[in-house]
């Protein structure tokens, strides 16, 4: 359990770095990423990707089918079709976030595509941040669920 816990602060820790580093410099510099910020943007990008394929292993089994429909006043197994739900878009969008940049950096892709694989690193990146958020409050809040029920 603990090693889930802190694979799960490391994705949610370097998202927020890549936050920071992609969103709020750009938004307050008012130019694109450059230097040493665009260094450390990629080098979060590749921690992230290595942290996702290791909660990926961890956690993949445990949100696998067999789907089963909650009842309805089942709380604890809405939760965990929540946690499913994100987790799987989560690591579905996690494709083409980082597909995005590899393609960017192959030289057989021309300059003029390079403004569409922006925006759509920027859209998926917006995305996956949302599904995260959703996969780690849901996450904690079902694992305080059964710290309740238990006690």
């Amino acid at each position: 359990m603990a090693l889930q816990t802190w694979t799960l602060f490391v994705v949610s820790s370097v998202t927020f770095l890549l936050f920071f580093t992609g969103f709020i410099i750009p938004l307050f510099s008012g130019a694109p990423l450059t230097h040493v910020a665009l260094l450390l943007h990629l080098a979060l990008g590749g921690l992230l990707a290595a942290a996702l394929v290791f909660l990926g292993f961890l956690l993949g089994g445990d949100y696998l089918p067999p789907y089963r429909q909650p009842a309805e006043g089942d709380l604890h197994a809405w939760l965990r079709l929540g946690i499913r739900f994100c987790f799987w878009v989560m690591l579905l969008l996690a494709l083409p976030l980082l597909s995005t940049v590899t393609l960017s950096m192959n030289p057989w892709i021309r300059t003029g595509l390079m403004p569409t694989l922006l925006l759509a690193h920027q859209v998926t990146a917006f995305l996956f941040s949302l599904a995260l958020v959703g996969f780690v409050t849901l996450f904690f809040l079902s694992k305080t669920r059964n710290e309740e029920t238990e006690s």
